[in-house]
């Protein structure tokens, strides 16, 4: 038994915790970033609307963008590309090096190369938005296969700013 203090925790946090072990397929114990999830919570299942940021309609990238500077506190661009080019990510193409809290881009047309963004949480599970609204996903299925290009990371550099 690992002992991850769950003594200590709030029940707000304690019931986090067991939600995300659940939804994403992992011992508790791996649920740790209580901010994270706490930030995520209230937005699942709001619908997508692009270039916007309400409970109304939400738009991936720039929700991203606030969590980011939120729970990370590291400020990106509002869009995918820009978070693509950003100095503050480290990009790389390996999926079997994800983390929790990297940036997993997609491309879906050839006019833009990098067209949305999404989040890795663990288990091959992602927090994306599609024409369902912000919610977990599989990272497996195949809609996500065939348009992602790549994965970026908080450079050690930008997480000391």
């Amino acid at each position: 038994m690992v002992n991850d203090n769950s003594d200590n925790l709030s029940d707000d946090i304690l019931a986090l915790k067991e939600k995300y072990s659940i939804v994403l397929a992992v011992m508790p114990n791996k649920i740790t970033n209580y901010k994270l999830y706490a930030y995520i919570d209230p937005w699942i299942n709001t619908p997508y609307k692009e270039k916007s940021f309400s409970k109304k309609g939400i738009d991936c990238s720039y929700f991203l963008q606030s969590l980011y500077s939120d729970v990370y506190k590291t400020t990106l661009p509002k869009d995918p590309a820009g978070m693509w080019k950003s100095k503050s990510i480290q990009i790389f193409t390996g999926r079997s090096f994800l983390v929790e809290g990297d940036l997993i881009f997609f491309r879906y047309d050839k006019d833009h190369p990098i067209s949305d963004v999404g989040l890795y949480l663990h288990n091959d599970r992602i927090l994306a938005c599609t024409d369902k609204g912000l919610a977990i996903y599989n990272f497996n299925d195949e809609y996500f296969q065939l348009r992602y290009i790549g994965a970026g990371r908080i450079n050690e550099d930008a997480k000391k700013k």
